[in-house]
């Protein structure tokens, strides 16, 4: 007979995190009929480059939804009845924060660039002076997800070890 497992409340923590991604599948939902709607009535208009752009950030959109499914299943399948393993952070959470941060830069310099291209009357220093302190903020934050997620490794092989 298997040992009585002690009593976990995990409402507030799987709970959360499947509701959490409900609505995250359900906002994706709306991406891709956003996606469609795009390609239907706008590729024909738009420059190549920002049609690459649009499919990138829906195929890194697609990513952070095919991880937060594999969120979830970790802790609500392969975890099950494994109390110690709830502690430990699964590997795609590494692909999630990474795509998570390419995304953010991405649209970070997306707006920088709007911006350089709205100031277009003004002079050249300007113009250099309002957005390149706005890239290398862009930069940073991009250089400070990737330590995290280097970080993240280390943790989470320092946890297992611990707990094994």
């Amino acid at each position: 007979m298997a040992a009585p497992l002690p009593h976990l409340n995990l409402n507030t923590t799987l709970g959360t995190l499947t509701i959490a991604i409900i609505l995250s599948m359900t906002l994706y939902g709306a991406t891709c009929a956003q996606m469609i709607y795009y390609h239907n009535h706008y590729t024909r208009h738009d420059r190549g480059f920002v049609r690459g752009l649009v499919f990138i950030m829906w195929m890194l959109d697609t990513v952070v939804s095919i991880s937060d499914i594999c969120f979830l299943w970790y802790y609500v399948i392969t975890c099950h009845a494994d109390p110690s393993r709830i502690g430990l952070i699964p590997r795609i959470y590494e692909l999630e924060y990474a795509s998570v941060g390419t995304t953010i830069w991405i649209v970070q310099f997306f707006y920088i660039y709007g911006i350089f291209r709205l100031l277009q009357g003004r002079p050249n220093k300007v113009r250099l002076a309002i957005t390149v302190p706005s890239a290398v903020l862009a930069l940073l934050s991009l250089c400070k997800s990737s330590r995290r997620h280097a970080s993240v490794i280390v943790d989470d092989c320092v946890l297992s070890f611990h707990l094994r």
